[in-house]
């Protein structure tokens, strides 16, 4: 709290200079995306002040959209936006920002070779004995994390994977480069999530927040499917919008 200076001999109203205070301390990065605020009463107590001053300022802070509310826990610093991403468009990670080619980053944090794995050996018709690749990847734009990935190739496919090809290379390039294998189409799963605990502490956000599900399911020309993506966006940071013709 020491961020907060209150001066009751200013003319400026006293939940101008709250607000104005934590504002600062949020723009210059004294305090960053959710920390915790003090509570409204311990304002109050401290500066000897009305809880409707306190409310005042934090409302204001709400509708700049720089802290927010969560029920049962408190009041958080919320510094990250919220990208709109035409749905058409949701894979193309160049929607989320003109500048993607040098804002964009990723960090692969997971590669494994399983032998089985039922919900996506059934997905490639594998048998128990046959193997399959999975990559788990972080996308970052300006350093904050927006995407978590999870990617699936089978071995049979991709004899060769490793995890210098899947750290060097986007997923598009790792499909295309490393398999004759060529896609032919694009099937788009969407259902509503809920982040786990793990899950929420890669994407900065709270443990069971709301998030975007896609299974992607990827075709060859045969309409086989080589390569399964699976995409979580939270949906504090990203917001999908349909575009009518």
């Amino acid at each position: 709290m020491e961020y907060i200076q209150i001066d009751k001999t200013s003319k400026e109203p006293i939940y101008l200079q709250l607000k104005h205070a934590i504002k600062i301390a949020i723009m210059n990065g004294t305090i960053t995306h959710m920390h915790q605020l003090p509570t409204e009463a311990e304002i109050c107590d401290a500066f000897h002040i009305s809880v409707i001053v306190a409310k005042n300022a934090y409302d204001e802070l709400v509708k700049e959209g720089l802290i927010t509310r969560i029920k049962g826990k408190g009041t958080f610093v919320t510094t990250r936006r919220q990208y709109i991403v035409p749905l058409k468009f949701f894979y193309n990670l160049e929607q989320f920002s003109s500048n993607a080619k040098y804002e964009l980053s990723r960090k692969l944090i997971l590669f494994d070779t399983v032998k089985y794995q039922s919900d996506i050996h059934d997905i490639f018709n594998l048998n128990q004995t046959e193997y399959c690749h999975i990559a788990k990847i972080v996308i970052y734009l300006r350093n904050e994390p927006v995407i978590l990935q999870m990617l699936y190739l089978p071995k049979s496919v991709y004899p060769n994977m490793d995890i210098d090809q899947i750290e060097n290379h986007t997923t598009l390039e790792v499909l295309e480069r490393y398999s004759k294998k060529r896609i032919a189409s694009i099937k788009n799963i969407f259902k509503p999530y809920n982040l786990s605990s793990y899950e929420a502490l890669l994407l900065k956000v709270e443990k069971d927040a709301a998030a975007h599900y896609v299974k992607s399911l990827i075709y060859d020309q045969n309409h086989e499917t080589f390569a399964v993506l699976v995409s979580i966006y939270p949906s504090e940071i990203t917001r999908f919008e349909v575009i009518l013709p």
